[in-house]
């Protein structure tokens, strides 16, 4: 059985986001595995009753940290323009993989989410 993550959430305290969220785990119960939101004081101030792992979808690069220079160099000295995709969404991607699902709960924001022309799957990130 796969595992279904949902993305993207951007809090409960849009009610909709809310409605999608719960219904969803009504319908699929334990195959569940995390949420990747973006405010988790809305969700835990709306959703108590829910049962859901609560993650975020994007890790923060702080300028001129470690992580940054490396992939500062990686992305023009190592011909990776994708970079810094891969790195700030590696939350989200790190659960890509044979055994799981991403089911995009988001309405219109596949409209901005760069997800979905994220070669990740076959650079060995899924």
């Amino acid at each position: 059985m796969k595992t279904v993550n949902m993305y993207p959430h951007t809090g409960s305290g849009n009610h909709g986001c809310e409605a999608i969220v719960r219904s969803t785990k009504l319908l699929l119960g334990s195959q569940i595995g995390i949420l990747f939101s973006d405010n988790f004081h809305e969700d835990k101030k709306y959703m108590p009753d829910v049962d859901l792992e609560l993650r975020h979808a994007n890790a923060e690069i702080k300028r001129f940290s470690r992580r940054h220079i490396k992939s500062l160099l990686r992305k023009y000295l190592g011909s990776q323009p994708d970079i810094f995709f891969k790195e700030t969404m590696s939350p989200l991607l790190s659960v890509c993989h044979e055994n799981s699902i991403l089911l995009s709960i988001g309405g219109d924001l596949y409209c901005y989410c760069l997800l979905y022309t994220s070669d990740a799957a076959d650079e060995g990130l899924g």
